[in-house]
């Protein structure tokens, strides 16, 4: 095929005798490669590319490589390339997350095209490639696979499997025969052990999927009526059953993945016991939260999220050669009190403040986030159910604190259990931060398909942030006011609701403002289009003020030119 041979010939312009091989893997060997399937190419090289030769690569990719083919389209055409390139010394001896060099596909052109560059890194497929190449590659260039590749061990391909099913979840809103495709081939390999084509592990999906779900794989496989065009063929009824069907094979999925990992789980439990039960209920909390608890089982989450904060700080800090994280009253360990839990009062703030001195996690940034959500735990215990947050205020002010502690197990925890284990009791870990970041982004989403409802509030200008969601969303200049966010509400604004939107101060008396005549003002506030700054805002006129009245001293959002208030410029001009 010519398109092979001038992509030898690319590899040959910018390695020469460097690259050790190269391997065409997949289904264009394994002999499923259908009309608009795609050639899979792993590069293995002595060292990492230099910045000109990376560009040249990716250069001659773009050229080399073709679109996504159409059906019926002649067999000329250049089919689309997936090339992935790593350097021999940092896969063998074989090692989990694989880091790899370089790499290129289809779906990344128009980044590549806008000027971006792939870098090295963490890249887990290529566990997935690495196994695929051994299984059967026609080698390109160089000896065969299996001389210069280490086999990689199956908890490695399941947990490979499991980055690059979050992948192709995501691509679901165009053509979904892809990610249909290749969730198929997944669980095909980790059901049979064996990699098999696109199409023969879809028709080995098909015979164990439920017969609800068979149509919309028998149409990726375009087995059913339709010319398969890119993202036709998809609409009404049958688009509708996409995504059932995807979660019925990520479900599969899971399973196999669960089951290799209950004992690298087991040991997180047995040698780092507040770790494993931080993450627990970080993801009890995180998955409550993303669903719709009832109002009287809010506060649950709201507790896990709380106390799997202070347990991940303070499992953290017992990685380390600190002492005890749970001392007695004279600050050294007893064995026996130890057992009994007698341990010295250290909460979550504590944690945060000693943990911020050595972990590479900014905790000192989010400590306001943290004590944003202390508030949180507060108010769901001393308030009844039907004063207590919104479960929007909640997930606002959740959603900072799980961000942190992700940051922190992936940053800290993660680099300290592949320092201690050499990786291998890692998996349970990531495993459990990828259903928490699963659940985040779903909270996240939640959070802002709200605030796309109140967009508008970006032309207002008197928009003040609100004590409990801790967003901007308490519009001024009505007779009530609430939060049209989380919907709290704080009263009218010529009596309570200065006093309401400043908690923190429980013996706030509102000034004056000069122009409406009420005790109207929040002083001292940021405001949306400001929110660096503090300023004062009359909430019955919805304005910010800007001076103090020269005759009143009360606060004014507009002084006349001799410095008056409104109401003191027209008394003005009546006694003249």
């Amino acid at each position: 095929m010519e398109q092979i041979a001038e992509l030898v010939e690319l590899l040959d312009d910018v390695w020469g005798p460097e690259v050790i091989g190269g391997y065409l893997h997949g289904s264009a060997v394994s002999g499923g490669l259908q009309a608009a399937g795609e050639l899979d190419v792993l590069v293995v090289a002595q060292r990492s590319l230099r910045d000109e030769e990376r560009q040249s690569l990716l250069r001659g990719l773009l050229t080399i490589s073709g679109t996504h083919l159409r059906d019926g389209a002649d067999e000329g055409a250049r089919r689309p390339i997936s090339l992935t390139v790593v350097v021999q010394s940092e896969i063998r001896p074989w090692r989990y997350p694989p880091n790899g060099d370089f790499h290129y596909g289809e779906g990344l052109r128009a980044q590549f095209e806008a000027g971006e560059e792939t870098r090295p890194g963490e890249m887990p497929a290529v566990a997935l490639d690495v196994t695929m190449a051994l299984s059967g590659a026609r080698p390109l260039t160089g000896p065969r696979p299996e001389l210069i590749l280490d086999p990689v061990p199956h908890a490695d391909v399941v947990e490979a499997s499991a980055a690059c099913v979050t992948r192709l979840v995501a691509g679901l809103d165009g053509d979904p025969r892809g990610a249909l495709l290749g969730l198929a081939r997944i669980w095909c390999l980790l059901a049979t052990g064996e990699v098999w084509s696109k199409h023969a592990a879809a028709e080995w999906a098909l015979a164990h999927l439920a017969s609800e779900h068979r149509p919309v794989l028998e149409r990726a496989m375009d087995r059913v009526s339709g010319d398969g065009r890119d993202g036709e063929g998809w609409g009404g009824e049958l688009r509708a059953r996409v995504r059932p069907c995807v979660e019925a094979m990520v479900t599969e999925i899971d399973g196999f993945w669960d089951a290799t990992t209950e004992e690298e789980a087991l040991f997180v439990n047995r040698r780092y016991p507040l770790v494993a039960n931080g993450l627990r209920m970080l993801e009890h909390a995180a998955a409550a939260l993303a669903g719709e608890p009832d109002r009287d089982e809010v506060a649950y989450p709201v507790l896990h999220l709380h106390t799997a904060a202070e347990a991940l700080l303070r499992g953290r800090m017992a990685m380390r050669p600190l002492g005890d994280v749970w001392p007695v009253g004279n600050g050294e360990r007893d064995s026996n009190r130890h057992t009994r839990g007698e341990y010295e009062p250290f909460g979550l703030h504590e944690a945060a403040e000693v943990a911020d001195s050595w972990c590479d996690t900014d905790i000192e940034a989010a400590r306001a986030d943290l004590m944003g959500f202390a508030h949180v735990r507060n108010r769901v215990l001393l308030s009844s159910d039907e004063d207590s947050d919104s479960l929007t205020a909640i997930r606002c002010r959740a959603l900072p604190v799980l961000d942190l502690m992700l940051a922190l197990v992936e940053t800290d925890i993660l680099g300290q259990l592949a320092q201690d284990v050499f990786g291998q009791h890692a998996r349970g870990v990531r495993r459990s931060v990828r259903r928490v970041r699963e659940a985040t982004e779903r909270i996240r989403e939640a959070v802002e398909e709200r605030r796309r409802a109140i967009a508008w509030l970006s032309h207002e200008e008197a928009v003040a942030p609100c004590p409990y969601c801790g967003q901007f969303a308490v519009l001024g200049g009505d007779d009530r006011i609430d939060c049209l966010l989380c919907d709290r509400e704080f009263g009218f604004a010529t009596q309570y609701a200065a006093s309401e939107l400043a908690p923190l101060a429980p013996a706030y008396e509102p000034e004056r403002c000069a122009d409406c005549g009420h005790n109207s003002i929040l002083n001292n506030t940021p405001i949306a289009a400001r929110p660096d700054v503090e300023v004062d805002v009359c909430l019955y006129d919805g304005r910010v003020m800007r001076d103090q009245c020269a005759s009143c001293r009360d606060l004014t959002a507009s002084p006349s030119a001799e410095g008056l208030c409104l109401l003191c410029a027209a008394r003005k001009v009546a006694r003249e």
